[in-house]
């Protein structure tokens, strides 16, 4: 239960991305152009857990997080490019390696530090 949990937070992580930047560029919301820039992402994030599997019993420390975010990066930037020929300028790469990282990383950061506070405070 915990892992589809975990998976579902990295999943809601990486269309919070999408909403954001599409709003960001005023891009609308309509459904079409959510999927055919969110696709590219929810895929790599699939195969980052799929590659990850072994390691799934820790799937929310922070060192998995690590190996979902750059594997979501690379391979969701690779597919965004070659598959669905959008673009990947050198600014939509480093907004995505921070956004992603910051998100699929951090969240498990914060688990683990309001985890030991809380374990503290017992």
């Amino acid at each position: 239960m915990r892992v589809a949990r975990n998976f579902a937070i990295d999943l809601v992580c990486v269309v919070v991305f999408v909403l954001i930047g599409r709003r960001n560029h005023g891009e609308g919301t309509a459904l079409g152009g959510f999927v055919r820039v969110a696709a590219p992402f929810v895929i790599a994030l699939v195969a980052a857990w799929a590659i990850t599997r072994k390691r799934w019993a820790g799937s929310a420390h922070w060192h998995f997080g690590i190996a979902i975010w750059l594997i979501t990066l690379v391979v969701g930037l690779v597919l965004r490019r070659f598959v669905f020929g959008n673009g990947t300028a050198p600014a939509f790469v480093i907004v995505t390696t921070f956004f992603l990282g910051l998100a699929l990383v951090g969240w498990r950061v914060l688990c683990k530090v309001f985890g030991s506070m809380r374990a503290r405070a017992r």
